[in-house]
């Protein structure tokens, strides 16, 4: 499995894994997580099948990866982008105008933790990570790396 580095170094890695769907499987990776010290920038989950997937962005990706690994959860890495939202009412829509009119589609979206930053700040997953990263620049929305949460 590879780590998302790009020259700039802004983008995020996202990590997915499925859990079986039952009580406390989600605590299981949660309590792995806190007892390595990692902490958690933005999970995010959905479904009622037997499996679902969790994507979460963390502080040590290589480490929680290997933590998950030696428990035997299989996971998967992609990249994401990180940006800051105005709180205000179409705040969001200041980052999916841009997006939508250079036909960027949005696949996933989830809420970070706010850490050092006043603003919301978003997780998306796109089809295009680099071209939306340029679009996003040239519309002034603030990028954000891991290290800024």
């Amino acid at each position: 499995m590879t780590l998302i580095k790009r020259g700039d170094d802004m983008a995020i890695n996202i990590i997915e894994i499925y859990l079986k769907n039952e009580p406390g499987a989600l605590l299981e990776v949660t309590e792995l997580l806190e007892t390595n010290g990692i902490q958690i920038y933005c999970i995010s989950n959905s479904g009622e099948d037997e499996f679902i997937p969790v994507e979460l962005v963390v502080s040590h990706t290589e480490k929680a990866i290997h933590e998950f690994s030696k428990k035997g959860y299989e996971c998967d890495v992609d990249e994401a982008i990180a940006v800051q939202v105005p709180r205000h009412p179409g705040g969001l829509n200041s980052v999916l105008r841009p997006l939508a009119a250079e036909k960027i589609n949005v696949l996933t979206v989830a809420s970070a933790t706010g850490g050092k930053n006043p603003e919301s700040i978003i997780i998306l997953r796109v089809d295009d990570s680099e071209k939306a990263e340029q679009i996003l620049k040239k519309n002034w929305i603030n990028i954000l790396d891991v290290d800024s949460f």
